[in-house]
C-alpha cells in the first residue's frame, strides 16, 4: 500500500483493517470495544455533520478530554473535513487554560460534561461551540446527535488537506512559561508513522497499551497513529493506578 501523505487519506484507509478490534476501552461498566470499520465510519458520519454545522476547513478546534474511543472519532473527524485537532491537556491549571484559548481563538471544541464547566468559565469574551464526548445519546450536545450520513463518495465530499498543511496543534509549555502552540503538518507526522512502520516493530497480532494521554505528541504518534496503521489493537486503561494498569 501507498504511504499516505495526509492524515485524512491515512484515516480512511484505517477500513481496510474491516471488523477487526481497533480500541479495547477498560470502563468501570465493563469492556468497550470499536472495529476499525465503526471507527472510520463513525468519523466521516461526525465530519459529514461538522460540515453542516458550520466548521470550516483550517480551522483549530479544541479537544480536551481523556482518552476514548470518542475521542479518536473526534479526532479522526477533525482531519477528515481538513479542520485542525488543538489537543489540550485536560490537567492544565486555569491561568495556562485562558492562555490557551485566547492564543487560539477556537470557536469549536470537543470535551466533556465535566470539563464543559470549567472551559465555559474560562473562555472570557468570545463563546465557544462544546460538543460533548460523554452525553448521552438523547442529549442535544452530545457528538452523536451531529452524525450524518455522508454522501455514497464520501470522501470526495470533503475539503482536501495538503501534506504541508498543518494537521494538528499541540499546546505545549516545555520547560518553563505559558503554553505554546506548536503546529505539525501532514507530512511531519506521516513521515514519522511511515518511519515506525518501516522497522517492522509493530505487527497486526498485537496489541498495544496506551495509558499516555493522546495530547502528548508522543503517544498520538506513536502510541495511537502507528499502531492502527499496522492493524494493531491499541488499548485504553480505565485509570494509570497500578492495579488498573496490570
Amino acid at each position: 500500500m501507498k504511504p499516505a501523505d495526509t492524515l485524512q487519506i491515512l484515516v480512511a484507509s484505517l477500513a481496510r483493517h474491516g471488523e477487526k478490534t481497533a480500541v479495547f476501552a477498560l470502563q468501570r461498566s465493563g469492556l468497550e470495544t470499536w472495529s476499525f470499520a465503526q471507527l472510520v465510519s463513525a468519523a466521516q458520519r461526525l465530519a459529514a455533520g461538522l460540515i453542516k454545522a458550520g466548521v470550516p476547513p483550517g480551522a483549530p478546534v479544541l479537544v480536551c478530554a481523556p482518552n476514548s474511543p470518542a475521542w479518536l472519532v473526534a479526532c479522526f473527524a477533525l482531519l477528515t473535513v481538513a479542520a485542525v485537532p488543538m489537543l489540550v491537556d485536560t490537567q492544565l491549571g486555569d491561568e495556562d487554560l485562558r492562555q490557551v484559548l485566547r492564543d487560539s481563538e477556537t470557536q469549536w471544541g470537543f470535551t466533556t460534561a465535566n470539563l464543559a464547566r470549567r472551559l465555559t468559565r474560562e473562555q472570557g469574551n468570545f463563546s465557544m461551540k462544546l460538543i460533548l464526548l460523554d452525553a448521552d445519546i438523547e442529549d442535544p450536545h452530545s457528538w452523536r446527535s451531529y452524525l450524518t450520513e455522508p454522501s455514497a463518495d464520501s470522501l470526495n465530499q470533503f475539503p482536501s488537506a495538503n501534506p504541508t498543511d498543518p494537521a494538528v496543534l499541540f499546546y505545549t509549555s516545555g520547560t518553563t512559561g505559558a503554553p505554546k502552540g506548536v503546529p505539525l503538518s501532514h507530512r511531519n507526522l506521516t513521515s514519522n508513522v511511515q518511519a515506525l512502520l518501516e522497522l517492522n516493530l509493530i505487527k497486526d497480532t498485537d496489541r498495544f497499551l496506551l495509558p499516555v494521554p493522546l495530547h502528548h505528541v508522543y503517544a498520538f504518534t506513536v502510541g495511537m497513529l502507528g499502531p492502527l496503521t499496522a492493524g494493531t489493537s491499541i488499548v485504553f486503561p480505565r485509570s494509570l493506578t497500578g492495579p488498573q494498569i496490570v
